[in-house]
């Protein structure tokens, strides 16, 4: 079912408003200046960009189909989740040429560095991804709540203190950060796939009733 997704994605062309999006962030950014300095505003681009992957594939197909899949599968939650794990499969690699771009343009080179471009960017993918999943169908049918909740992030995300700090510390060239970044995209990933599943199974319970 991951797989079908992800065609049925690619076949839809709705991926091209994102990698429109992907692509002129690169060549609107500076290069120089190290990698893990280029990775931070990346990181922060990606999760924008995962988002809107991630709503973009969840509300590919109309109602009808979605709940002829879902009776299928065994559920609107267990669809959910296999629809999430295809999205991130498209926002991860989505990351691939921004680390490669990343690497080639910072400036200076090494394998340890291009491993923690690729993990900060893959976090954020995680991150873009986990939050999203509580914004597409079937879990949020309104375009008005989804597109608020599509674009909220970054501005919120540049206001924690903590984020702030775990910025500056990447420009800074702490590499061990970026797996720090990693890890908190792991963890929303796991929050939101398990939070936006059950609301999924809560909303078709409630339809049945």
């Amino acid at each position: 079912m991951i797989g079908f997704a992800v065609r049925v994605f690619a076949r839809s062309r709705r991926w091209l408003f994102p990698l429109t999006v992907l692509v002129s962030w690169i060549l609107l950014q500076q290069p120089g200046g190290g990698p893990l300095r280029m990775a931070v505003p990346s990181a922060l681009a990606m999760v924008f960009i995962s988002s809107v992957s991630t709503v973009l594939l969840l509300n590919t197909d109309g109602d009808a189909h979605r709940e002829i899949l879902a009776a299928a599968m065994g559920g609107n939650g267990r669809l959910h989740r296999h629809r999430i794990a295809a999205a991130l499969v498209v926002n991860l690699a989505l990351c691939l040429p921004v680390t490669v771009w990343i690497v080639a343009n910072a400036g200076t080179w090494s394998p340890a560095a291009a491993i923690e471009v690729l993990a900060c960017l893959a976090g954020a993918a995680g991150l873009g991804t986990g939050w999203a999943a509580l914004l597409g169908r079937p879990v949020t049918a309104n375009p008005v709540v989804t597109l608020i909740g599509v674009v909220l992030p970054v501005p919120v995300l540049l206001f924690l203190p903590p984020v702030t700090s775990a910025l500056r510390r990447l420009d800074a060239g702490h590499g061990l950060v970026a797996f720090g970044v990693a890890a908190v995209g792991a963890l929303t990933l796991a929050a939101g796939v398990t939070l936006s599943a059950a609301l999924a199974d809560r909303r078709s319970t409630v339809r049945q009733l």
